[in-house]
């Protein structure tokens, strides 16, 4: 039987109601976070107006799930309302959850890198990666723009292994 947080908190004797919602929000998203990991990722690359696996397969431990990502499987496609406007960087993420539905969201742009914030982490899914996407000279149109380097875009795919959550801050 796999012990939860959830259980723990409830079989503490004298922990008020109150106390234990506290720290069930406290805690829960740790929880989460350290169960929902990638173990070996093979690196993203471009595929035409979005990003594929590249050429290994991947796997990720989602609420403790074994999920497995084959290689050059092509991910969520971007819709051209994510619009990045030109002198900003921003992110584009990939996720996971438990039955293997890859999903993606993107962060709010910056005007240098340090002022770009990712997405919140979807609870419940695992972090596949991210392509940074900085616009110089034009604004990038997700769905008609392409990922490639080319152009006013610089893109970097980043495929971090392990729990990694930027959008929470301490």
């Amino acid at each position: 039987m796999n012990d939860t947080i959830t259980r723990y908190l409830n079989s503490s004797a004298g922990l008020a109601e109150r106390a234990r919602a506290h720290l069930l929000a406290i805690l829960r998203p740790m929880g989460d976070n350290d169960s929902t990991t990638g173990l070996t990722i093979s690196t993203i690359v471009q595929s035409s107006l979005t990003a594929a696996m590249g050429s290994a397969d991947s796997y990720f431990v989602v609420q403790g799930v074994l999920v497995k990502l084959a290689q050059n499987l092509v991910l969520t496609a971007l819709t051209n309302a994510q619009v990045i406007k030109d002198g900003t960087t921003n992110v584009f993420c990939w996720y996971v959850d438990s039955a293997g539905t890859v999903t993606q969201a993107m962060g709010t742009a910056g005007a240098t890198l340090a002022k770009v914030k990712f997405p919140p982490k979807p609870e419940g899914k695992a972090l596949v990666g991210f392509a940074l996407v900085t616009c110089s000279g034009g604004d990038f149109t997700g769905g008609t723009n392409s990922l490639g380097t080319a152009g006013n875009f610089t893109v970097v795919f980043c495929s971090p292994a392990g729990a990694f959550d930027a959008s929470v801050l301490i």
